[in-house]
């Protein structure tokens, strides 16, 4: 007699639920959103453009620049990691 297996493959919200969390990345990034004036997303834009960066990178760039200068300690960052992810200048 053969049996039938009619069960769905578990979803990873149930997975989770029945086996705990599952693996995350070591080094995995977080959204992060915040409001400005228009005029200031236009010149993060030219300045991101300016450095073959992304307005992402240029944003964590400057927020890591500034957090040094001030003396405040970022966790898991190791002194080369502000130039994580530049794109490479042409000519």
């Amino acid at each position: 007699m053969k049996l039938k297996y009619n069960r769905r493959p578990m979803s990873a919200i149930a997975h989770s639920l029945v086996f705990g969390s599952m693996p995350k990345a070591a080094n995995r990034t977080v959204v992060t959103t915040f409001r400005t004036q228009p005029g200031v997303r236009e010149a993060l834009e030219v300045a991101a453009g300016m450095e073959n960066r992304s307005m992402s990178n240029l944003m964590e760039r400057l927020a890591i620049e500034h957090c040094r200068s001030k003396g405040i300690p970022i966790a898991g960052l190791e002194a080369d990691d502000d130039t994580r992810g530049q794109r490479g200048q042409s000519g």
